[in-house]
């Protein structure tokens, strides 16, 4: 998959192509436009926005990744706090982030680092989409401009996402003949790792990967 370089819609089959392999093509694109993918439940077309490569926000709905419970977990506010705003809203109506940041309980910063990490969660429940089709736009929007804290890490993303929904019957599919190969971390692989966050625990496999294995 190639993103286009004027600003046609085209569009991927999902099971084609993968999502890991997806979001990763567009990185390498540094792919500033939209993307649509279809989410089963609540069933609907949800979109992505990308800014050089990255999401910065995304509609995919996630009742456990509202902004509150991400404000809540990262301890950038307490419950009695954000009960109150939550009332607040509910008679004035707006936005939680906007309604924080004029009351001052938030910075802008901590607004959009919150925000961020609701966007990364929201797309690893992308990760688990096997059919239907992608649907990618590039083309100028405000989101994210000029702020690049507001980028999500691709390469987080994917290591998140696939350790989330993938077994090893879908890896062998998706990446076809090639686990049958001999697999080895390409030297591009040092400038990159610590993007992709790994735990502990996968440092036997990178070990393995390093020599070939």
């Amino acid at each position: 998959m190639v993103p286009p370089s004027d600003s046609a819609r085209r569009t991927a089959p999902i099971q084609s192509y993968g999502i890991p392999r997806l979001f990763f093509a567009l990185l390498r694109a540094r792919f500033t436009g939209t993307l649509e993918l279809p989410q089963p439940e609540p069933a609907g077309t949800r979109t992505v926005w990308f800014r050089g490569g990255s999401p910065v926000f995304t509609d995919w709905v996630s009742s456990p990744d509202v902004l509150g419970q991400v404000l809540l977990e990262r301890g950038l506010i307490d419950p009695d706090t954000l009960a109150r705003a939550l009332s607040q809203m509910a008679t004035e109506g707006g936005k939680l982030g906007a309604l924080l940041l004029a009351n001052g309980t938030l910075d802008a910063r901590a607004r959009t680092v919150a925000l961020r990490e609701q966007c990364l969660r929201k797309l690893v429940a992308t990760f688990a989409l096997t059919e239907g089709e992608a649907a990618y736009t590039p083309g100028p929007h405000p989101l994210g401009d000029g702020d690049e804290l507001a980028q999500v890490n691709v390469l987080e993303l994917v290591r998140l996402g696939v350790a989330r929904h993938y077994h090893l019957d879908r890896v062998r599919f998706e990446m076809g003949h090639a686990t049958r190969e001999r697999l080895a971390l390409t030297p591009a692989f040092a400038r990159y790792r610590a993007h992709f966050r790994f735990p502990p625990q996968d440092e036997i496999v990178l070990r393995a990967l390093s020599g070939g294995a």
